[in-house]
């Protein structure tokens, strides 16, 4: 790199390159292993390179600044500010490339998830050989919507899953002096999370504020910076989103448990701030990543149809590199949608747009009625959390639950139902939450989870997601409620793109707490919840409003179908 640092760098290039073939990168903070003579051993004609391989591209890997083989230092989403940051570390790669393989002068990026992110990035970087990059299922904001924080609510289960791995720690720190972290997790993990309840006691159990300064820097940071101040603006890449060169296709997924907010958020920056690039955007009901999962079909007890990986690679991401790469006259359509629910013939399920924007939609204002829940108001006892998932799943990290739903306490939640619809209506865009209410609490977490609701009964979640109440005015500075006063907050759930069926019917059910999905709300006016004691823990009662003078509701993108 243009500072000296060297970066680990593994290149498989075809043993025939001809004239010179296309290059395609992948930059990582997982590893690109493995490493020395081992490196023969990887399968590069299955799953996600396959399309690549199949028509001999040279395929390179690269582990990012400070981790694994790779020299310097390494931090959670380097700030793009600066001499040095993965930008610069993306040109310098590609420059020493296009002059030491065989290649055509022509360059593109794919990565999933934390690589999507390298990937969107190096998009930025401006040599002119970067022709081509998929960002997928890339990190957008921390603190918005992507895996630490959803509207300022901690994202528990997530990053404990991801921070207790290495990816969070120096690893220098553990080289220089080891540190072992002993956690006793019992019979199960969410009988451990129950048992030590609050925030501060279950990071905590990686070591106290100097220990995770010096081994956990990341997670230190996240204790120390409970709102949205310049550190969490500092790694958020979508202000940076600007004259973008490269063509892009962004990947997302319908029901991604970590970085549904990113894709669709930087497929829209892409539209607004840099309208010149040529951008694509796919979209269908996987999980996240699980595009690249040959036998990925179904999520719970939804079933979406097979082909969904094939139709993915051969239609939609191969042609997108073969016209950029490789001079091919197709393109893929602009917009490729899978709406979930669509059908049992997976013919129909692929929808195209050939404009380079979603489907046109407009917004159905649907107010909660008296009429419409048996009840208006329930208690939210953190001492009595409602789980995520049903309790016989407990001992895995389990996704489904972004299609299912799950409730123990029929005390703890409110139901809003509306009628049955009778011909096809196709939900495509944002969901706008508006709810007027009371409460006894100084702050509260509000969980609103859009079902589709079966002729049977059976429910399937279109769309859920946390909003942190005391960030209803602004995520810089916090304000807590005014018990006994009406309050309001009005937000925007994620994107979705479904089919509701003949008979089926929408409900809205709103509830405070989500474990271990999202940690507990003390729901009292503590300044940091990542400090919080067990006894700033308080019960509260909050009421829905929904008469005439304050009606909560919600309103749904009704859109029409493409050809």
């Amino acid at each position: 790199m243009r500072d000296g640092v060297k970066l680990h760098t593994t290149i498989y290039q075809p043993v025939d390159c001809g004239e010179g073939r296309p290059v395609i990168m992948r930059r990582t903070p997982y590893s690109c292993s493995p490493y020395g003579e081992d490196f023969r051993t990887r399968d590069l004609f299955e799953a996600e390179m396959k399309c690549f391989t199949d028509h001999k591209y040279i395929v390179v890997y690269q582990d990012v600044r400070g981790r694994f083989n790779s020299e310097g230092s390494y931090m959670n989403i380097r700030p793009l500010s600066g001499d040095v940051n993965d930008v610069t570390d993306t040109y310098d790669t590609i420059e020493w490339l296009v002059n030491n393989t065989p290649n055509n002068g022509n360059v593109g990026m794919c990565g999933i998830s934390y690589p999507g992110y390298y990937s969107m990035v190096g998009a930025l970087c401006g040599h002119p050989a970067l022709k081509a990059c998929s960002p997928q299922a890339p990190i957008g904001d921390w603190f918005i919507g992507d895996d630490i924080h959803h509207n300022g609510a901690y994202m528990l289960l997530d990053t404990d899953d991801f921070g207790g791995t290495s990816v969070f720690a120096d690893r220098e720190a553990f080289a220089a002096e080891p540190y072992e972290v002993n956690i006793d997790y019992g019979q199960s993990k969410f009988d451990y999370y129950e048992r030590l309840h609050t925030t501060k006691k279950i990071i905590g159990a990686y070591g106290d504020e100097e220990t995770l300064r010096k081994y956990y820097p990341f997670w230190y940071q996240i204790i120390n910076h409970p709102n949205y101040d310049e550190f969490w603006k500092s790694v958020a890449h979508l202000p940076y989103i600007k004259d973008v060169k490269p063509a892009i296709l962004v990947v997302g997924a319908l029901f991604d448990a970590e970085d549904c907010y990113g894709a669709i958020q930087t497929y829209k920056t892409l539209l607004k701030e840099s309208p010149q690039t040529e951008t694509y955007y796919v979209n269908g009901p996987w999980i996240h990543g699980s595009w690249t999962n040959r036998s990925y079909d179904h999520l719970g007890a939804w079933y979406f149809g097979e082909g969904l990986f094939d139709f993915f690679f051969d239609e939609v991401e191969y042609p997108f590199f073969a016209h950029y790469l490789e001079g091919a006259p197709e393109k893929p359509a602009a917009v490729t949608l899978i709406p979930a629910f669509a059908s049992q013939d997976t013919t129909s399920h692929w929808t195209s747009f050939t404009k380079d924007k979603m489907p046109e939609y407009k917004m159905k204002k649907m107010p909660f009625r008296r009429r419409f829940s048996r009840k208006s108001s329930y208690v939210s006892d953190p001492a009595k959390p409602l789980r995520y998932l049903h309790p016989s799943k407990k001992n895995v990290r389990d996704r489904s639950y972004m299609a299912d739903n799950y409730v123990d306490d029929s005390t703890a939640f409110v139901n809003f139902d509306y009628k049955p619809v009778e011909d096809t209506v196709f939900l495509c865009g944002p969901i706008d939450v508006d709810l007027r209410y009371r409460t006894t609490a100084e702050d509260l977490d509000f969980i609103v989870k859009v079902l589709d609701v079966s002729p049977d009964g059976s429910e399937m979640l279109i769309r859920g997601d946390v909003f942190r109440a005391r960030y209803a005015k602004s995520f810089e500075e916090p304000h807590f409620l005014r018990p006994g006063h009406r309050e309001r907050l009005q937000f925007t759930l994620d994107d979705v793109i479904h089919y509701l069926l003949p008979g089926h019917s929408i409900r809205v059910q709103i509830q405070s707490t989500w474990f271990p999905l999202v940690d507990i709300n003390p729901q009292t006016a503590v300044e940091n919840i990542y400090k919080a004691e067990e006894s700033d823990y308080k019960a509260a009662t909050i009421t829905i409003l929904h008469n005439i003078w304050n009606r909560s509701s919600i309103s749904l993108p009704i859109a029409q179908r493409g050809e």
